[in-house]
């Protein structure tokens, strides 16, 4: 009997009506933590709350999740689908802030259009915090779902430089994913620019290095890496893997690929149902990827999945996943 690779490390939010967007990271403890479906709710497994324990921020949406020692960096862009209201996206205050376990914020990072200033609002999507010695704690924020553009701060905050994309051969088209990684034997900084269906490699302080493309990468979310490999949620279904030398090898393949007009999955509501007009959470067949979000891998290679849909889904994998 075939045994699904997948199985779920929290099942705790079956049966909320919230439409779950968080991301997922690993604790320096070994840990981990995400956000529930419910809004603002940062949920920590660690050895002391080994079912999770729940955490309230105050913040919107815990989007993108980054662990740089005691902190949680988490990218909110501020928007947030209401079932009162038909799932309509309620917009709010984005923020890109750290936190602690407990929830309190001990930095947070200031819109560098300051509030109004831009044609679009601030809505942070992704953080990544750099680990380099003379360069440690200089972070990179990802405006994917405002101004397309990548903002590098100093560790004190301040505003070092913003990018938009361009020398790389087009601007940033929904930037969703940050994540600093070794490849070839050099420190860079990936991009998952989604809607441009691309990865771009920076270096560290921001200059092209280059940009891979690949029929298989057709929405690229979130980013995660340990010491052996660089994983890549793709939100219509798949988890790709990015090798060394930029290649791309499939760990997960969509389970339906019937588009729309747009390239995404064809089906009523997706990622969602739509049932007499009322959207409502799918049936998520086990061994199948619906719609995977944030991403995490362990030092020992778990994978942590979290699912973009109605009452979200939790998944680690339950046996090493090979790419293929």
């Amino acid at each position: 009997m075939h045994r699904s690779p997948w199985s779920e490390f929290w099942s705790a939010g079956d049966g909320v009506d919230e439409w779950c967007h968080t991301g997922v990271a690993i604790l320096d403890s070994g840990g981990i933590v995400f956000g529930s479906p419910r809004s603002g709710e940062l949920i920590v497994m660690d050895d002391q709350s080994p079912a999770g324990r729940s955490v309230p921020t105050g913040l919107t949406e815990l989007h993108g999740l980054t662990v740089h020692g005691a902190r949680v960096w988490v990218a909110d862009p501020g928007v947030r689908p209401e079932p009162a209201r038909d799932y309509e996206w309620i917009p709010g205050e984005g923020r890109a802030v750290a936190i602690d376990l407990e929830g309190r914020v001990l930095m947070e990072l200031e819109d560098p259009f300051h509030r109004g200033l831009a044609s679009e609002p601030w809505r942070p999507t992704s953080i990544a915090v750099d680990i380099r010695g003379d360069r440690e704690g200089f972070i990179w924020v990802a405006d994917g779902y405002g101004q397309n553009l990548l903002h590098l701060f100093s560790p004190q905050g301040d505003l070092v430089r913003s990018i938009d994309g361009n020398a790389s051969g087009a601007p940033f088209s929904c930037p969703h994913g940050l994540l600093f990684a070794t490849m070839e034997g050099e420190w860079m900084l990936l991009v998952a620019d989604r809607k441009n269906r691309r990865i771009v490699r920076l270096t560290p302080e921001g200059d092209v290095i280059d940009v891979i493309t690949d029929p298989r990468m057709r929405s690229p979310s979130c980013l995660a890496a340990n010491a052996h490999r660089i994983v890549l949620t793709e939100l219509d279904g798949a988890l790709l893997e990015i090798g060394h030398d930029g290649s791309i090898a499939v760990v997960v393949d969509r389970a339906d690929r019937v588009e729309n007009d747009e390239g995404w999955p064809a089906r009523k509501g997706w990622p969602n149902v739509l049932i007499d007009e009322t959207l409502r959470r799918p049936l998520l067949r086990e061994g199948q990827l619906n719609s995977p979000h944030g991403v995490a891998i362990d030092l020992d290679g778990a994978i942590y999945l979290t699912e973009w849909v109605i009452g979200g889904r939790f998944l680690t994998s339950s046996t090493p996943l090979q790419a293929s």
